[in-house]
């Protein structure tokens, strides 16, 4: 479980139904807005990756390489307002590559944001 906080007042929480999954698994979990004093109107939520690169070897900055290397797989978006739950789905796309790492400082990270 995740608190989703926007200045530092609770505005959801995140229900993971797990946390590791497989190419062609859904990201499946429900928000839950029923202890949350600020109102959420709409909700938009994406399954995205990045590369990561050390910096001893990368030849650009952190921020450029996210920004070109960022792909978004899936998206979910919801109006929500009144609701006390909401269930959402992320597929993981089959041909989409798993995450990995290199001994040379290099990996692909997944996030949900």
């Amino acid at each position: 479980m995740y608190d989703l906080c926007k200045n530092n007042q609770r505005v959801a929480k995140l229900h993971l139904v797990k946390t590791a999954h497989r190419l062609g698994e859904p990201v499946i979990g429900v928000l839950d807005f029923s202890e949350c004093n600020v109102p959420t109107y709409k909700i938009s939520i994406f399954l995205e990756s990045h590369e990561s690169i050390e910096s001893s070897v990368a030849l650009r900055p952190a921020h450029h390489i996210m920004k070109v290397s960022k792909k978004t797989h899936s998206d979910f978006h919801s109006f929500c307002l009144d609701y006390e739950r909401l269930s959402f789905s992320l597929p993981i796309p089959a041909t989409a590559s798993p995450e990995f790492q290199t001994t040379a400082g290099i990996k692909q990270i997944k996030n949900v944001k």
